[in-house]
C-alpha cells in the first residue's frame, strides 16, 4: 500500500507541472494507458510466454515538430514468469514468479498518419518478488532492484481519444544479482522477455 500511495502521488505531480520544453511547435499532452503483458525470464530454465502480468500508469510529452515527439512518464508493472506442471516431464518443479516493478518508461515517437512508432527505454525498480508455487525461496534476494529495459512500441489512433498500442520490452543487462544465483537462474544472463498490448487514453490532444 506504501508503494501505491507512491505511485499515485507521482501521478497527480506530473500531471500538476506538465513539460516545459519548446522545441518545435508542438503541443504539451499526456496519456493515462492500462496493458496486459505476456511475460518470460530467458535464462529461467523454462519457455514460453507463459507469465500474464498487466501494467498501468501515466505518460506525457511534447511535441518536436515535423511529427516527432517525445514521452515520459511513470507506472506500475506485474512481470515475471511461469513453469506450469508438465504431467510429461514431473521431475521439472513447476513455479510462477510474480515481480512487481515501478517503471519510468521515456520514448521518442515517430507520427505518420494514424500510426505511431519509435524506439524508448523502461527504467525499473523492483518492489517486490515471489513465487506464487513456492518452489523459489527469497526471489528478490537473486535480482538486481534496478534495471532497464530497451523497447519498441507501435500504436494506431482508433478515435480521438483512444490509442491502440503493443509494444516489445527485453533487459539491456543482466537482471540477476551476483549474489547467487537461486535455483531456476542460470549462473550467467537472466533477461525479461515481454510483449505488451492494450489501450492509451488521451487526456489532452497530440501533437500532429
Amino acid at each position: 500500500m506504501r508503494h501505491f500511495s507512491l505511485y499515485i502521488f507521482v501521478c497527480v505531480l506530473l500531471s500538476a507541472f506538465p513539460l516545459s520544453g519548446q522545441a518545435g511547435k508542438g503541443e504539451f499532452f499526456s496519456r493515462a494507458n492500462l496493458s496486459a503483458l505476456f511475460c518470460q525470464i530467458d535464462g529461467d530454465q523454462a519457455k514460453g510466454y507463459h507469465k500474464f502480468g498487466y501494467s498501468f500508469g501515466f505518460i506525457s510529452g511534447q511535441g518536436l515538430g515535423k511529427s516527432w515527439s517525445y514521452e515520459a512518464g511513470i507506472s506500475y508493472s506485474v512481470r515475471g514468469s511461469r513453469r506450469p506442471y508438465d504431467p510429461d516431464n514431473a521431475a521439472a518443479a513447476s513455479f510462477h514468479l510474480d515481480f512487481q516493478m515501478l517503471d519510468i518508461p521515456v520514448f521518442l515517437i515517430k507520427y505518420k498518419g494514424k500510426w505511431n512508432f519509435g524506439p524508448g527505454i523502461r527504467t525499473t525498480y523492483l518492489l517486490k518478488a515471489t513465487d506464487k508455487e513456492g518452489f523459489v525461496l527469497h526471489v528478490k534476494d537473486n535480482l538486481r532492484t534496478v534495471g532497464i529495459l530497451g523497447c519498441f512500441t507501435a500504436g494506431y489512433k482508433l478515435s480521438s481519444r483512444f490509442i491502440a498500442q503493443g509494444e516489445a520490452q527485453y533487459s539491456l543487462s543482466n537482471i540477476r544479482s551476483d549474489r547467487n544465483g537461486g535455483n531456476v537462474f542460470n549462473p550467467t544472463g537472466v533477461y525479461h522477455n515481454v510483449i505488451s498490448i492494450g489501450l492509451k487514453y488521451a487526456l489532452s490532444a497530440e501533437p500532429r
